[in-house]
């Protein structure tokens, strides 16, 4: 490698240390959430992960009777494929030709940055601070979008989103909605989520629905184990539901309003808008179950750079799966009328 380019690269290091946190800065509140609680992983072509699919044996006995006995598999596993992310940093050539009179070949058969001279280098490494502005914030806007979708599959490139594990029919993980049984509870199937919709018309919403949706997400007394439920929605739906908040006096989520975003909290649950969340909807997530792994070798690493053609690129990646492990905690209300 040019030694040039090898000074830029350390630069870049050294300026932009800390990649995750600098993507978290700038992410919309549904991706920063999931990557600031990110699980690592190191190798393997997959995740896997342990879903409970019914309670162990459990009951009263007489005297001298039978303890209950363990004789069926409580736990599946479900399946997640890595996907992997980049996004581009790139020096053109007519760029920096026009801005500091220097080819991409001359500026590589430098020395160092400093035969460029001070202003020279200061220049580039703006173009470098710009670039890497926007390849953050490129590589943002596709996983804030992707986590809201439904994703390619299981084989495809882009991550299932919420739209495909909040659902009532659609397999997930390498298992199909019937394959885990059903929720003690509800009686309905535990790999399916739960979605309030109105067939495609959409209609006002009163906190009964709400807290009806909030219901269905919830076990067990939360104190040991709070469930972490928040509720996004973009700003049209976000303001609508403000308006039914009216001499509720809601508190804030402290920690989030501190990462600049705005939120509620209602019914011990947290609502907060992100501009990427689809319109007309509200989008209920519990993170004790729901969760974004990063493998540890792809932490939204920064490769250096190298010459292709007349521009020098260097690229960020990371790779990423979207995980849950209870859909049925998961849920969903679509056709929401906004002001």
């Amino acid at each position: 490698m040019s030694a040039i380019l090898t000074e830029l690269e350390l630069g870049v290091r050294y300026t932009w240390g800390g990649l995750d946190k600098q993507v978290i800065k700038r992410s919309h509140v549904f991706a920063a959430n999931l990557i600031r609680k990110a699980v690592h992983y190191g190798e393997g072509d997959v995740v896997k992960f342990g879903i409970w699919t019914e309670r162990q044996p459990a009951g009263t006995y007489s005297s001298y009777g039978r303890l209950p006995r363990v004789r069926r598999k409580a736990v599946k596993r479900g399946t997640i494929g890595w996907k992997h992310y980049a996004s581009a940093v790139q020096i053109d050539g007519p760029t920096l030709r026009g801005n500091i009179d220097v080819g991409i070949g001359a500026l590589l058969r430098q020395d160092s940055l400093k035969s460029l001279g001070r202003n020279k280098a200061n220049t580039l490494f703006s173009f470098i601070d710009e670039q890497m502005e926007e390849a953050i914030s490129s590589l943002v806007f596709e996983i804030g979008t992707d986590i809201y979708g439904t994703g390619d599959g299981a084989d495809g490139e882009t991550l299932q989103g919420q739209k495909t594990i909040i659902d009532t029919t659609a397999s997930y993980a390498g298992l199909a909605v019937g394959d885990v049984g059903t929720d003690d509870v509800d009686g309905l199937n535990r790999w399916s989520g739960h979605v309030d919709t109105n067939s495609g018309t959409n209609r006002s919403i009163g906190l009964e629905d709400v807290s009806a949706m909030l219901a269905n997400l919830r076990r067990g007394t939360g104190e040991d184990d709070p469930e972490d439920i928040m509720v996004y929605m973009n700003n049209k739906v976000f303001n609508t539901f403000n308006l039914l908040l009216e001499g509720q006096h809601p508190q804030t989520d402290e920690n989030l309003a501190r990462l600049g975003f705005k939120n509620v909290v209602y019914d011990f649950a947290t609502f907060v808008r992100d501009e990427m969340a689809p319109a007309n909807q509200m989008i209920f997530i519990n993170h004790n179950s729901f969760w974004l792994g990063i493998r540890n070798s792809a932490d939204f690493d920064f490769l250096g750079f190298q010459q292709e053609d007349d521009s020098v690129v260097g690229h960020v990646i990371s790779d990423l799966a979207l995980i849950c492990s209870d859909r049925h905690r998961q849920g969903r209300i679509e056709d929401i009328s906004t002001i």
